[in-house]
C-alpha cells in the first residue's frame, strides 16, 4: 500500500474526487494553517464536501452518462429533466435502494416523472435486460443472449428470464410537447422533444426463446422473487428482489461503482 499521504496532497485528491474541480488557493491555506488533528479536519472537510452543491453537480453528470441521459434519445426537455432530477437524488442524499427502484418501476409522464426517461432511453427488454444488470448488479449479459457465457454462469435462459420482467413495459405519447422540423444540410429531420409515457401494458409482452419460440417466464439468475400476480407488474417483484438484502450482487457493484 502506498503511504498516508500528506495534507496538500489529500486537499487536492478529496476535492477532485468528491467535486470533481481542484481546490481554490484559499481554501488549501485555511486548511494546511488549521492546527486541528490532521485525521480530524480531514473528515471534517470531506463533510462540508459531501452535500455540497459541486458534489451533486458532479455526481450527477457521472450517473446521467450512466443512465443513457443524452439528447439522441430523450430530447432536449427530456435531457435536463432527468439530469436535473438526477441531481435532485445526490442534493437529498436519496438512498441508493430508493434511487434504483425508481428508475426500474418508472410510470407515467417523462417529463412529470423523470426517472421514466431511463427506460425510456433503453426502450426494448433485450436492451433492458443488458443494462440494468451491468447498471445494477455488476454484470454482463450481453453475452448470453446468443449462447450460454463462456466464461461465466450465466445462461441464453438467464439472459431472457431476465429480460420478461421488462416485456410488458409500453410506451405512448403524452400530450405535452410536440415533435419539431429542422434542417440538417440539404435534408430535414425530425428531433423529438414531446413528451411519452410510461405504462404497464398487461395484455401484451412477452419474451419468446429464439431456440424454441417458447414463451419464457420471468426469473431472476439467483435467489427467488416473490410470487406474481396475474396482470400485476412483474417490475415490482423484480425490484423487491434486486435491493434485497438476499442479493449480494447490488450492494457490491454499487461500492465497486462509487469506489472506481
Amino acid at each position: 500500500p502506498s503511504e498516508l499521504c500528506n495534507d496538500a496532497e489529500f486537499i487536492r485528491r478529496v476535492f477532485l474526487d468528491i467535486t470533481g474541480q481542484p481546490p481554490t488557493s484559499e481554501a488549501v491555506r485555511a486548511f494546511l494553517s488549521d492546527p486541528t488533528d490532521s485525521p480530524k479536519k480531514r473528515e471534517k472537510l470531506v463533510d462540508s464536501l459531501i452535500g455540497s452543491t459541486a458534489y451533486s453537480e458532479f455526481w450527477a453528470n457521472k450517473f446521467a452518462d450512466l443512465l443513457q441521459c443524452n439528447s439522441e434519445n430523450l430530447g432536449k426537455k427530456g435531457v435536463w429533466v432527468f439530469r436535473s432530477w438526477i441531481r435532485d437524488q445526490f442534493a437529498t442524499n436519496r438512498p441508493f435502494d430508493q434511487f434504483a427502484r425508481e428508475l426500474v418501476l418508472a410510470k407515467g409522464s417523462t417529463f412529470e416523472n423523470p426517472a421514466g426517461n431511463y427506460l425510456r432511453a433503453l426502450r426494448d427488454s433485450g436492451k433492458m435486460t443488458e443494462d440494468i444488470s451491468q447498471t445494477f448488479l455488476g454484470v454482463r449479459f450481453n453475452c448470453n443472449k446468443c449462447h450460454d457465457h463462456p466464461f461465466e454462469r450465466w445462461t441464453q435462459n438467464q439472459y431472457y428470464e431476465f429480460g420478461a420482467f421488462f416485456a410488458q413495459v409500453a410506451f405512448k405519447r403524452g400530450t405535452l410537447g410536440r415533435d419539431h422540423l429542422i434542417r440538417t444540410g440539404e435534408s430535414y429531420a425530425y428531433e423529438q422533444i414531446s413528451e411519452e409515457v410510461v405504462y404497464h401494458n398487461d395484455q401484451g409482452g412477452e419474451i419468446k426463446h429464439p431456440k424454441d419460440d417458447a414463451v419464457v417466464a420471468p426469473k431472476v439468475p439467483y435467489g427467488e422473487t416473490q410470487s406474481i400476480a396475474p396482470g400485476e407488474d412483474r417490475r415490482e417483484a423484480f425490484a423487491a428482489w434486486l435491493t434485497s438484502k438476499d442479493n449480494p450482487y447490488f450492494a457490491k457493484s454499487t461500492v465497486n461503482r462509487f469506489w472506481s
